[in-house]
């Protein structure tokens, strides 16, 4: 995924031969979304290849993105959809707990090795 302002952009999403029509491609699309809306994105949008669109509008709550054209590169032909995504109940937001901000990438419920450091610390350490 790449971030930008007020939206996330899903990148390739490739399966093996074998994983396909399987539960795969939502449970890793799930984990994306999870990953977005907790970060506060409510909107991604994806560049598929055009044959693509029947498996992606059963599979997602999506749509072909208004006013932009199909276009082409590597011998094969896009669209550009959109993806709403919900609020999530525990978005996170600039006056999230700063030891909850640190935490590594996606790991924001998990203490993070910094956590074990905040007994040590003084209160008269701490900026004001």
């Amino acid at each position: 995924m790449r971030w930008f302002a007020g939206f996330a952009k899903l990148e390739r999403v490739v399966l093996l031969r074998s994983e396909r029509g399987r539960p795969a491609l939502p449970v890793m699309l799930a984990e994306a979304f999870e990953l977005a809306t907790r970060k506060g994105y409510r909107l991604m949008i994806a560049q598929i290849q055009s044959r693509l669109w029947p498996v992606w509008s059963r599979t997602f709550r999506c749509k072909l993105a208004e006013g932009r054209p199909q276009f082409s590169f590597s011998d094969f032909d896009y669209l550009e959809i959109e993806i709403p995504l919900p609020e999530h109940p525990q978005v996170l937001k600039p006056a999230t707990d700063p030891m909850v901000m640190i935490r590594p990438e996606g790991e924001w419920d998990v203490p993070g090795v910094l956590d074990a450091s905040v007994p040590r610390s003084k209160s008269s350490d701490v900026a004001a």
